[in-house]
């Protein structure tokens, strides 16, 4: 099999007639005494190890022969520098010259130079000859002091823009290079991070404004830590595929290298700036992130995070901010993004909370997109004061500069004019003109748009050139020799070798080399831009595309390929729909894991599109109707959960878990037969093993909802049900799933008044999802305790509680969390002296933010506060709305409904309007009575009742209404325990109201 089958034409025959002199690098190399394990360093970075017998610790290193000089000699300049990594005191030489057959004999006055370099060579110090040096200046940065020659490191990417087999000459950008270079000396100066957005279309010249300013970075000499993502069409959306790519090149991870390989790596770049403490947990969060999974037999927090998805974001969020805000403390960070409009909600969501975490940090994240980048991401760091810099086309003069610079005689005034005018300003199109005229086009003769541009360039190659690109478009931007080669297939006794085709396209600069592969043992090509790529793809016949994307997708599955959405794509496209399932599931898995919930959804739909049925059909259906409830979409959430259910096998870990998000969306919408049938199912199912946790955690999730809506009576058959499981299952319970157990036993004492349990439930689940390091969670949690202090009197340390869980939602960007937390930082506030306005901006806020999503209980929460807000500001008409609009959304939920008729009814006392008042009063009692205790204000509806009987002028009723006020009040004082519990509660507003009014009327 074999994609773009047209016969080819070849290089030439070429017949094995005996041995052949090849040219060959060779690294001969002194360590120093303390030095160890750099055989392994030599044979992971692609060489051979040979000792040499003079007792000094000094061994040759050689690379595989059939290796291209340049290749060779760029191979081992790569393993030169791995050596100094791990021994810094390493002496080595490194020279090109012939060997045999093949093999490395090598020359005698070529080993005789080396050793006395060798000798003379100081610790560290990597000296090269001329001939290598040639070979490798493009890629490796070479110094030179008269005739001796020293290898520094490795080039940018890129290396050297060429055009015409010359140094591409920069122009009009010098500006915005400044601009750049400013922001990083800004953020490195002042301690601030910064992040800027470069827009310009394709060809413009993002990618050289980047280049340059790494080049300026790299002579300047000044310490900076460059971080590079680069987007790609084909993996476009994919969780981490700006950041990921960033730090697996930091650490120098390749995608096939031994797991073992992998996870050293990684704890290697976390150690050199994190503090000890934090290691281990930054280590192993960071792995995940990045595809390097560690074992969690032993790590709780791993094993918790890996068992709830959306705690995993929170944690490797929080990893990936933690380590960023190590490394800037070492030195200045460039987190360079390009082709972000190719790029991912995940890693623009943690660029996003780092910046916000670290704003005192010499951060700089450099930004580069098209336009599009809008629509992909319309509030891409909305509250980061992003500067925008668009590059505009280039001006005719640095146009022309740019066409006499390449073409030097060639260039005549009206071959200038009339290239300036076709390229409209965009550089690429520019260097493209260029090129054909170089090749003999003549300019009258030029296509007139670009893709006729790019193809006639493409169509100018050989046939078997064509051939290689065509299978290389395939893979998309970037591409591996050896995926090409699974692609084209080969014949017995072909001659042809992709391989020198490949480096033909190179010299021709259609492509270029990458300067590492995150695959081993593949060397990496990108297409010079992206329309020669689509010009290429647009070659292949529907025939061969899909035959190619097939075979493409096994060529990375076996090469180590991470990115369920780039294969998904493939075996989609290769008509492999088993394949593709499979893959859009781990796609999907993947945003879920990156917090992208409307990814989550799109790309199970593509699965589902794609074919699936079965257990893998109800395995995507419960992907989303996790995504859906927490994206507020509570009817799709009860769908999808319960096609889910009926699909994947039931008592499983994942059944349960759809039955949990179908559970508590159907709740949210108020059907209850539904949510009758799901526990039913949950409770009768008898459970597969592994799955105690996952059937736990979904009765709570359940439980807590049947507890707002008042259905205390089933609510408590649950809580037995969810006791006895705990109770079998304890000291084995996980933090996250004991977490939950408490958080609901805890609701469920609120809701009869008891606050002082709650807070001791409320705690022991701020301990589990702490340990479980659940941020969202907790910071749920976190401000539900603040409510409980608030409740008890405390409202400076409630206060306090509440404003630190606000920051850590909004850090979160958890949308549910941040509006509760801003309900009862508004709740809070109304009683603390002098903030009414604050917390009418903070109700206010939270009444939008529920309208949006439409969260109708919580909405009415925050209105029938900024109701008692209104009360204390005197403005009764305003007060009296928001009540009545507070008591028609608590419908909802009785226990919160009882308490928004008794701040109506407060309001139409407020308002004259006495008669109402009481009749609204009495509603609330019944609710009270009928529940036997509310989550809110258990003491407002008595006060209430008392004070709109005596406005209403039944004095004794209102007499006989306090004396119950009181003694309900007391009770709850009295449960209470700690006495400065019971001083501090007595004192709040209403409670000292009552008080006063009991003594008053007796």
């Amino acid at each position: 099999q074999r994609v773009a089958a047209a016969a080819p034409s070849r290089p030439s025959q070429r017949r094995h007639t005996g041995p052949e002199s090849r040219v060959c690098a060779l690294l001969f190399a002194r360590a120093s005494a303390k030095a160890s394990g750099l055989p392994r360093v030599v044979a992971a970075n692609g060489g051979t190890y040979q000792a040499l017998a003079d007792g000094e610790h000094s061994f040759l290193v050689t690379i595989e022969s059939v290796r291209a000089p340049t290749d060779q000699a760029a191979a081992a300049a790569r393993v030169s520098i791995a050596l100094r990594e791990a021994d810094p005191e390493i002496r080595q030489v490194l020279v090109t010259g012939r060997g045999s057959d093949g093999g490395h004999t090598p020359m005698g006055e070529l080993v005789d130079s080396a050793v006395r370099h060798l000798l003379s060579a100081s610790a560290g110090e990597i000296r090269v000859d001329r001939l290598t040096a040639a070979l490798i200046d493009a890629r490796f940065h070479v110094t030179f002091d008269g005739n001796l020659a020293r290898l520094a490191g490795e080039r940018d990417a890129e290396g050297t823009r060429t055009l015409l087999g010359k140094p591409s000459l920069w122009v009009g950008r010098r500006r915005e290079l400044a601009t750049l270079l400013a922001t990083l000396d800004e953020c490195a100066e002042e301690r601030v991070s910064r992040a800027v957005l470069v827009l310009a279309p394709a060809g413009i010249g993002k990618s050289r404004l980047r280049h340059e300013m790494v080049r300026s970075l790299e002579r300047r000499g000044t310490p900076v830590l460059v971080l590079h993502g680069r987007g790609d069409s084909l993996s476009a959306g994919s969780p981490f595929v700006m950041i990921a790519p960033a730090l697996r090149r930091a650490a120098g991870i390749l995608d096939g290298e031994a797991i073992e390989v992998r996870r050293d790596k990684v704890a290697v770049l976390v150690e050199s700036a994190v503090p000890a403490a934090e290691r281990r947990r930054i280590t192993e969060l960071l792995g995940e992130m990045i595809g390097v999974p560690f074992p969690d037999e032993d790590s709780e927090l791993l094993r918790s995070a890996r068992a709830d998805k959306m705690l995993l974001g929170q944690q490797m969020e929080r990893a990936w901010v933690d380590w960023v805000r190590a490394e800037c403390a070492r030195q200045p960070v460039l987190l360079v993004l390009e082709d972000l409009h190719w790029g991912d909600l995940p890693s623009v969501n943690y660029i996003d909370a780092a910046l916000r975490a670290i704003p005192d940090a010499p951060l700089m994240v450099l930004a580069l997109a098209r336009p599009e980048v809008r629509e992909t991401f319309p509030r891409l760091w909305e509250h980061r004061e992003v500067e925008e810099i668009t590059l505009h086309a280039l001006s005719p003069t640095a146009c022309g500069e740019l066409v006499r610079a390449a073409l030097g005689a060639q260039a005549t005034p009206e071959l200038v004019e009339e290239l300036v005018r076709r390229c409209d300003g965009n550089a690429f199109y520019l260097e493209e003109l260029v090129r054909a005229v170089a090749e003999g086009g003549g300019a009258q003769s030029l296509p007139e748009t670009v893709i006729g541009m790019v193809q006639a360039r493409l169509a100018a190659l050989d046939p078997q050139a064509r051939r290689v690109l065509r299978a290389a478009a395939v893979f998309g931007e970037a591409f591996w020799d050896g995926g090409v080669r699974a692609l084209l297939g080969s014949d017995e006794g072909e001659a042809f070798d992709p391989g020198e085709w490949l480096e033909d396209l190179v010299r021709r600069e259609v492509i270029a080399r990458a300067a590492s592969s995150r695959l081993p043992d593949q060397r990496e090509y990108t297409f010079r831009h992206a329309l020669l790529r689509d010009g290429a793809y647009e070659l292949l016949t529907e025939e061969d595309r899909q035959l190619g994307h097939a075979l493409a997708g096994e060529w990375l599955v076996r090469a180590g390929e991470q990115d369920g959405l780039v294969l998904a794509g493939h075996f989609d496209r290769g008509g492999d729909s088993v394949r593709a399932v499979q893959w859009y599931r781990r796609a999907a898995q993947q945003a879920l894991d990156g917090n992208d919930l409307a990814a989550v959804i799109e790309r199970a739909e593509r699965g589902i599109t794609a074919g699936a049925t079965g257990e893998a059909l109800g395995e995507l259906r419960g992907l989303q109707a996790s995504a859906a409830y927490w994206s507020s979409r509570y009817a799709d959430g009860r769908r999808w959960g319960q096609e889910a259910v009926a699909t994947i096998h039931p008592g499983s870990a994942s059944w349960f878990a759809a039955l949990g998000s179908g559970l508590v969306s159907a709740a949210r919408l108020g059907d209850y037969d539904t949510v009758d049938r799901m526990f039913a199912r949950a409770l009768g199912t008898e459970r597969a093993e592994g799955a105690e946790a996952a059937q736990l955690v979904c009765l709570c999730r359940g439980g807590f909802q049947l507890i707002f809506a008042g259905r205390f009576a089933r609510a408590d058959e649950i809580l037995v049900e969810i006791a006895a499981l705990a109770e079998q299952a304890k000291g084995r319970l996980d933090p996250l799933t004991y977490a939950q157990v408490n958080h609901v036993q805890g609701v469920r004492a609120a809701h009869v008044g008891d606050v002082a349990t709650f807070l001791r439930h409320l705690l022991a689940a701020v301990d589990g999802f702490e340990r479980a390091g659940d941020t969202r969670n907790l910071s749920l949690e976190r401000t539900t305790v603040a409510w409980c202090w608030a409740e008890l009197g405390e409202l400076a340390r409630a206060e306090d509680e509440c404003r630190a869980s606000l920051e850590t939602c909004r850090a979160l960007r958890a949308q549910q969390a941040t509006t509760y937390a801003h309900v009862n930082l508004g709740y809070i506030l109304t009683y603390r002296p002098g903030k009414l306005a604050e917390a009418s901006d903070h109700l206010r806020r939270a009444i939008d933010e529920c309208r949006a999503v439409g969260n109708p209980r919580l909405e009415g929460w925050a209105r029938a506060h900024l109701t008692a807000v209104h009360d204390l500001q005197g403005d009764h008409a305003a007060g009296l709305v928001e009540a009545q609009a507070a008591t028609e959304l608590l419908a909802v939920s009785p226990g919160l409904q009882s308490w928004a008729l008794a701040t109506w009814s407060r309001a139409l006392l407020a308002n004259g309007r006495a008669e109402e008042a009481v009749l609204r009063a009495r509603e609330a009692m019944a609710i009270l009575e009928r529940l036997g205790g509310l989550l809110q204000h258990e003491t407002l509806p008595p006060l209430a009742l008392a004070r709109a009987l005596h406005g209403a002028g039944d004095v004794d009723a209102a007499r006989a209404a306090i004396r119950d006020a009181h003694a309900r009040l007391l009770r709850l004082a009295d449960r209470l325990g700690d006495p400065a519990w019971r001083t501090s509660f007595l004192a709040l507003p209403d409670h000292a109201l009552t008080l006063e009014l009991f003594a008053a009327w007796g």
